[in-house]
């Protein structure tokens, strides 16, 4: 039976500060923020008052982040290098403290999700800083569906993707490196002391006697997506657990089936980090003992996004890292505008060459994309970018790549921007 969910956005708003609390590092190479959201639910307005120069120092340190809406909770996520997280967390957590919004979406019908707890928003850091404190409780929600017992639910929607939730046998490991796919195990309270592991599959041409095989439907990206972020995932599967422990003994089965040629469908919804600003208007100032982050994950090979990767001739390696961070801003506020359909770029180094990634759901392709730079960025290819950006460029160079270079000058980027866009010829 499906969940009776209210037509009107509910809005909610914590009446005090979102607390800290710290716990041990997940890993030995970056630290990692969660901001947990009262009820489970969305926010309404996703990053909401993030500062110019918290999004600034974000990218500059190479930081990673989204915010992510599970089946059992609704969280900011951020990776940062390892020390840095003292840098976020205090703004980071201020989110936590912004109006939420009732989940009305298809997954949560079917599901009848509710609150199963009334904490508050809380943040958490992972990280070598500080004493750990107790690990707090989490706002949760929990499927009302599954704590009826076992049942089978079957439905048709204009998707173009199915999508299946079910419960995996028993000592069944846990997987996280396909979240960003739809594809994954997460555990899901069915009451405020017990809860249940499901799996979670979105494809095509996939029936439910094929879910023993789940496994091995994998992506080229999982590995790397799962380097980073699978560790995050388990540390909050953990904490669902501490409070709910996992009960077995049931067998559910949830499909809806795609019978359509419209969007995917997205059992879990993200929302990427918001872009640093338009312009850098300080220099950002490296912190003691500053490390790399690990490898920079490349982009996944998917549809909507596509790349072309363009020499940068008589720069060297270093001064191509630090081209790289300085030409995606330029793209940002320069370029995309004027393209439809293209949301985000994204300029990474490959030994003298810059690799740029476009991603939207528009007919330009990164292919497009070349021929079309002279065109949008060339009016303006002489003017030197401000030495702010090149200075945050540099130290994003090294953070993300692990490649030192001497402050190249603003004249140095104009001379190799040239270049790539064939003026030099």
């Amino acid at each position: 039976m499906r969940a009776s969910i209210p037509a009107l956005l509910v809005l909610t708003a914590l009446s005090s500060a979102v607390p800290i609390h710290r716990l041990p590092p997940l890993s030995d190479s970056y630290d990692a923020i969660a901001v947990f959201l009262p009820g489970g639910q969305p926010p309404a307005c996703p990053w909401e008052g993030l500062s110019d120069g918290f999004r600034e120092r974000f990218w500059t340190f190479g930081c990673k982040g989204f915010l992510i809406q599970r089946t059992a909770w609704c969280a900011y996520l951020a990776v940062t290098p390892r020390g840095t997280a003292e840098f976020f967390a205090e703004e980071m957590a201020s989110l936590g403290d912004s109006a939420v919004i009732t989940d009305t979406s298809v997954w949560a019908g079917f599901l009848q999700l509710e609150p199963v707890n009334d904490a508050p928003g809380v943040a958490i850091v992972w990280s070598q800083s500080g004493e750990p404190t107790q690990a707090p409780v989490i706002p949760l929600r929990g499927s009302r569906w599954l704590a009826a017992g076992s049942d089978s639910l079957i439905s048709n929607g204009p998707w173009s993707t199915s999508a299946f939730l079910w419960i995996p046998p028993p000592a069944s490991e846990a997987s996280y490196d396909g979240v960003w796919r739809g594809t994954g195990t997460e555990i899901v309270p069915v009451s405020p002391d017990r809860s249940v592991m499901v799996g979670v599959l979105c494809s095509t041409g996939i029936t439910p006697a094929e879910l023993q095989f789940a496994g091995s439907v994998t992506h080229d990206w999982d590995a790397e997506f799962g380097a980073v972020w699978s560790p995050v995932f388990r540390a909050v599967d953990s904490l669902v657990e501490a409070a709910c422990p996992v009960a077995t003994g049931r067998s559910n089965l949830l499909w809806l089936k795609g019978s359509g040629a419209g969007s995917p469908f997205e059992p879990w919804k993200t929302s990427a980090a918001p872009a640093p600003p338009a312009r850098s208007r300080s220099a950002i100032q490296a912190p003691p003992g500053l490390t790399v982050l690990p490898a920079a994950t490349p982009m996944p090979s998917v549809a909507g996004i596509s790349m072309v990767t363009i020499p940068c001739t008589g720069a060297s390696e270093a001064e191509t890292a630090v081209f790289s961070g300085v030409l995606e801003r330029i793209l940002a506020r320069s370029a995309l505008p004027e393209i439809p359909g293209i949301v985000s770029a994204a300029v990474e180094p490959v030994g003298d060459s810059i690799r740029i990634w476009v991603a939207g759901n528009g007919e330009i392709d990164a292919g497009k994309l070349s021929e079309m730079l002279p065109r949008l960025l060339g009016p303006t290819a002489l003017c030197p970018p401000e030495s702010e950006l090149v200075a945050n460029s540099t130290l994003r160079a090294f953070v993300r790549y692990g490649r030192r270079a001497v402050d190249p000058s603003p004249t140095t980027m104009v001379h190799i921007l040239a270049g790539v866009l064939g003026l030099l010829n």
